[in-house]
C-alpha cells in the first residue's frame, strides 16, 4: 500500500514539472552531494505543502489498517468460529455510561467497550465475544462470553 501510495505521489510531482517544461538530468551523478544539489536546483520543494499529504497518507493507512482487521475478524466468525478473546481494562472512559478502554491481546487492539456486568477494574481481565463487526463502517462490538475457551489459549 505504502509503495503504490509513494508512486502515485511521485507521478504527480514528476507530471507538474514536465507540465511546466523542467528538464530532468538521467545522467548518473558521481555522488549524493551532486545529486542532491542538481535536485534542488530543478525543484523548490514546499515541505509545508506535502505535510498535507503525509497527514492524509497516514489517516490512509490507518482505515486501511481498521478495514483490514475488522475483516480478518468477520472471515473468523464466517468460518464457524465464534472468537472469544482475551481482555484487559486499561481505564475507564465515560463513567456515566460504564465505557472502559479495553486491550484486547490477540489482536494488539485498543478498543471502547461498554460494560454489561456494572463497573470494571484497571487490569481486570475479561474473555469477550464478538457481538457484531461490519469492517465498511469500522464497527466492532464485544459482549462478554459464558466460557473462556478463546484464541488467547
Amino acid at each position: 500500500m505504502h509503495a503504490i501510495i509513494k508512486r502515485l505521489l511521485r507521478r504527480k510531482r514528476i507530471d507538474q514539472l514536465l507540465a511546466q517544461s523542467k528538464q530532468f538530468n538521467t545522467a548518473p551523478s558521481p555522488t549524493a552531494d551532486t545529486l542532491v544539489m542538481a535536485a534542488s536546483a530543478l525543484v523548490d520543494i514546499n515541505f509545508r505543502h506535502g505535510m498535507a499529504i503525509v497527514q492524509a497518507t497516514k489517516s490512509l493507512v490507518r482505515t486501511s489498517r481498521e478495514y483490514w482487521l475488522l475483516e480478518y475478524i468477520r472471515r473468523l466468525i464466517d468460518t464457524g468460529d465464534d472468537p472469544i478473546f482475551e481482555c484487559t481494562v486499561l481505564g475507564v472512559t465515560d463513567p456515566n455510561r460504564l465505557q472502559y478502554s479495553i486491550f484486547v491481546q490477540a489482536l494488539a487492539l485498543e478498543h471502547r467497550y461498554l460494560s454489561e456486568k456494572g463497573e470494571l477494574q484497571c487490569g481486570e481481565t475479561l474473555w469477550l465475544e464478538v457481538s457484531s463487526v461490519n469492517p465498511r463502517r469500522g464497527l466492532l462490538t464485544f459482549q462478554l462470553s459464558s466460557n473462556k475457551l478463546g484464541l488467547a489459549q
